[in-house]
């Protein structure tokens, strides 16, 4: 967190992102509810870890587990931005040295303060800041969209990149004593040109049949079966190729979503945005914009 070595006794501080946690308790007619940084750990309330909360009182008819669940999820389930995850047994973490060693000098290097700069000539190239860093491991960094691993210095090059390889997406790699581990991280990039997030769905979506299958898939009700169902239909093509579209379909799916959810026929407007004219069958952009202006209305 910026400023923690203003209030630090060691001098042995890190920089890093933080982000709040909502808890909310109720007994008998009152409610608390503390929004703040710590952890559901040991060691945020009661291992001395340094937090900050703020605590706000209330009655349980104002505040309440119903309405916390209303505000954060709305009654949409199509719009609720959470997914439930139910808890699993999971592994115990490793006590091997080497990995516990490896996974902290990976945290660590998470916390450095890192930059990126966008830069093009004939390709693409990425030049990466970053503050000294020193490890047992050895220690590499790659963009991840495309492997090219480099060892760590305080100024990494990573050229000959395409448009659709650049992103503020990294991995860094820490290995020793024949184990590795490998994380992905964020790095703040600067001069990624406006029309980078188009490329990559080019690739994505590269004829008209593609296009067609992709927004039938963005308009149907269960996401999941419907992904299952292109991979069925494709032999394990995740780009939505190859796959004979059945328009009936789509229209049947752009009328359900004009009568029931607007926020569908939103996103195909962003989808617009991103495809090559070319790509988009004109039959079917006319056949949208009447459907936009019969929601407008």
């Amino acid at each position: 967190m910026d400023g923690e070595e203003s209030i630090s006794e060691t001098g042995d501080f890190k920089t890093q992102d933080i982000h709040a946690k909502v808890y909310l308790r109720t007994k008998w007619s009152n409610s608390e509810l503390y929004v703040g940084s710590a952890n559901a750990s040991y060691n945020a309330f009661f291992g001395g870890n340094v937090e900050c909360m703020i605590a706000l009182w209330g009655k349980q008819r104002y505040l309440n587990v119903d309405k916390l669940k209303q505000d954060l999820f709305g009654s949409d389930e199509k719009a609720n931005p959470f997914e439930k995850v139910e808890p699993k047994e999971y592994a115990a973490t490793s006590d091997d040295p080497v990995l516990i060693m490896l996974e902290s000098t990976v945290r660590d290097f998470c916390a450095l303060r890192k930059s990126a700069v966008v830069t093009e000539k004939e390709h693409f190239s990425v030049a990466v800041t970053m503050q000294p860093f020193q490890s047992e491991a050895k220690m590499t960094l790659s963009p991840l969209m495309k492997v090219n691993h480099q060892p760590l210095s305080e100024n990494i090059s990573f050229t000959g990149l395409d448009l659709r390889d650049i992103s503020e997406w990294y991995v860094v790699t820490a290995k020793s004593r024949g184990k590795e581990v490998s994380r992905v991280l964020k790095i703040q990039t600067t001069g990624i040109p406006d029309n980078r997030d188009s490329a990559v769905f080019s690739e994505v979506v590269r004829d008209k049949n593609a296009f067609l299958t992709y927004v039938a898939f963005l308009l149907s009700d269960d996401y999941l079966a419907a992904f299952l169902e292109n991979m069925k239909n494709c032999k394990g093509d995740f780009q939505f190729l190859n796959m004979n579209f059945d328009a009936p379909i789509l229209y049947e799916r752009m009328l359900k979503a004009a009568a029931n959810n607007n926020d569908s026929l939103r996103e195909i407007r962003e989808i617009i945005s991103l495809t090559n004219d070319n790509i988009i069958p004109q039959d079917f952009l006319k056949l949208y914009e009447q459907f936009e202006k019969a929601v407008k209305q």
